[in-house]
């Protein structure tokens, strides 16, 4: 592959993710960490394809980003190109993703400083904001973040990127880890190259892990099918 789609947030820019496409190994991996307000990944797409005249590239998106792509692909007229050159296409595990003003408004009411802010974590049912020394500084629920919630999210079923080459996501693994969805035969090539080259340790889910990730995607299936009929 030529290039990675990938969406990178930090202090300095106030936590707002902004897409970006990237040529090396390390650029993606100063993006890595959730983000959890929404970043507009089609244009990187567009901007590795016209800026960069690149047709070989690495797609990472959310759900809804994804099925995007896929339909670009099918195209029989417009950005048809455009989504071919997303040669893989990674997706992410989302639940739902919220509105900007969490990190600038909700967070300073609680007191934190978004300058000491080094990442976000959603696990267990919690936020979680942790600093630069790696104490959390806060955590709540996240039904208290409902009213952040992009509407839109809440007519979606789709947990886990289904038409994506391969998923990743943190529902279901171990610290440390990620649970990853192998579901197309150019996606199982990738990984196992590299699992091969050592890139990636790979191994086998536990059974409450999977069934919590298969209880958390049918809950969310039913959440958007229900939203859907409304």
């Amino acid at each position: 592959m030529d290039c990675a789609t990938v969406a990178v947030a930090d202090v300095e820019t106030g936590w707002k993710p902004r897409p970006e496409v990237v040529f090396t190994g390390d650029d993606v991996l100063k993006a890595a960490g959730s983000k959890y307000t929404y970043c507009p990944m089609l244009l990187a797409l567009g901007s590795a394809y016209f800026e960069y005249a690149r047709d070989r590239v690495a797609f990472v998106g959310t759900p809804c980003q994804v099925t995007a792509v896929r339909k670009m692909q099918l195209a029989d007229m417009g950005y048809r190109k455009l989504g071919l050159a997303a040669k893989y296409v990674i997706g992410l595990f989302c639940m739902e993703n919220f509105d900007y003003s969490l990190i600038t408004e909700f967070l300073p009411s609680k007191g934190v400083d978004l300058k000491s802010v080094s990442k976000f974590d959603i696990s267990g049912g919690a936020f979680k904001v942790y600093g630069s020394d790696g104490k959390e500084l806060l955590l709540v629920k996240v039904k208290e973040l409902e009213k952040y919630s992009r509407k839109g999210c809440m007519v979606c079923p789709d947990l886990t990127a289904e038409l994506a080459d391969i998923s990743v996501g943190n529902i279901g693994s171990s610290k440390g880890m990620s649970t990853v969805i192998v579901r197309t035969s150019k996606g199982e090539e990738l990984f196992n190259k590299a699992v091969e080259k050592g890139i990636l340790r790979a191994e086998k889910i536990s059974d409450k892990g999977l069934k919590l990730l298969l209880r958390i995607a049918e809950r969310k299936r039913k959440r958007g099918l229900k939203m859907k009929s409304v």
